[in-house]
């Protein structure tokens, strides 16, 4: 729920908070990121793997155009994702269909180019990874940094945001900084395109 306002909460209607992107349809998958379900992760990337690649075969008559996944968590112990991980595999299969990837770095300050984290580490051209900002625009200190594995920083502070049962909670970290960015690619995905 706080992921999706950030995303897309509507704005211009004097309630509550505006996401990013105030017209915009959601796919809400998620699973129980404290049993840590690498399964129902998977699960979940198939899924948007395989509405993307039917809406690009049918034309937009099947399927889902879905242009970004926001991705706010990580594995327990981080670990270096090389290329031929099956991490890294699913990332590419989402790129292959033309899914960005929005991915949280990991909420301790590791070097993640040396430690690793998954997925916001792997390799892939699918991913971008990303650290939580501060008010002041610095690297929240509590975020991993990596000089080749994290790609951009976005806000993560005091970002207030929707919660359950028609309130708003203020929600903290990389796992408020990375739907920033998937909201904007699906921004960005809506504005014309000038040839």
């Amino acid at each position: 729920t706080s992921i999706s306002g950030i995303i897309g909460g509507k704005g211009n209607n004097g309630i509550g908070v505006a996401g990013i992107n105030w017209d915009i349809d959601l796919m809400l998958l998620s699973f129980d990121n404290a049993g840590g379900s690498i399964p129902e992760i998977f699960a979940a990337y198939e899924y948007v793997t395989e509405m993307r690649r039917r809406y690009n075969e049918s034309g937009g008559t099947e399927g889902a155009f879905i242009v970004a996944v926001n991705s706010s968590f990580g594995l327990r112990d981080p670990e270096i994702c090389p290329e031929n991980d099956m991490w890294n595999e699913a990332h590419n299969m989402m790129g292959e269909v033309g899914i960005l990837i929005a991915a949280s770095a990991k909420n301790r300050p590791i070097d993640s180019d040396v430690v690793g984290d998954q997925p916001s580490s792997c390799p892939s051209n699918s991913i971008i990874s990303v650290a939580s900002t501060l008010e002041t625009d610095e690297r929240w200190q509590g975020s991993a940094f990596g000089k080749n594995t994290i790609d951009l920083g976005a806000p993560g502070e005091n970002i207030l945001t929707t919660r359950d049962y028609k309130s708003y909670t203020e929600f903290d970290a990389n796992s408020s900084a990375a739907p920033h960015v998937a909201g904007a690619i699906a921004m960005l995905y809506s504005l014309p395109c000038h040839k």
